[in-house]
C-alpha cells in the first residue's frame, strides 16, 4: 500500500495491530505497482492486502492466483473481495453537515469503476 494516502495508512495500521495477535504472520510491504509482481511471485505469500489501483498490477494478482483482498473498489468488486469506505454514507453526512452549517449549494463526485468521474 501506498503510505501517500491517510486512508492506506490507517489500514496498515488496522493490518499491524492484528500481526502483534499473531506472531506466525510475516508482513512484506510493497507499492501495488506491476515491477513488483515477479518479488511477489518469488516470495509466494499466503496473501495479498492491497489498495489496488493498476489494472495491469490487478491482472498479475489474478495470474498470481492467491487469494487477494483489495482496500478500494476503484478498480470495481469483480477480481478481489474489496473492504473499503461507504462513499455512500460520507457523502450524506458531509451532505447534512454542509446543510447544517446553511450551505445550499455544493457538488459532489466520485470516480466510478468504469473510470469515469460523475
Amino acid at each position: 500500500m501506498d503510505h501517500g494516502f491517510a486512508y492506506n495508512r490507517l489500514a496498515l495500521r488496522g493490518i499491524y495491530e492484528h500481526v502483534v495477535g499473531h506472531a506466525d504472520w510475516t508482513v512484506h510491504q510493497a507499492n501495488p505497482e506491476p515491477r513488483n509482481l515477479p518479488a511477489l511471485r518469488e516470495w509466494a505469500p499466503d496473501g495479498v492486502i492491497g489498495h489496488i489501483t493498476d489494472p495491469e498490477f490487478a491482472e498479475g494478482l489474478v495470474a498470481w492466483g492467491g487469494p487477494v483482498v483489495s482496500t478500494t473498489s476503484a478498480l470495481g468488486t469483480d477480481l478481489f473481495p474489496v473492504v473499503d469506505v461507504d462513499h455512500f454514507a460520507a457523502g450524506r453526512l458531509g451532505a447534512e453537515h454542509f446543510l447544517e452549517h446553511g450551505h445550499i449549494s455544493f457538488a459532489f463526485f466520485r470516480l466510478c469503476h468504469d473510470g469515469i468521474q460523475h
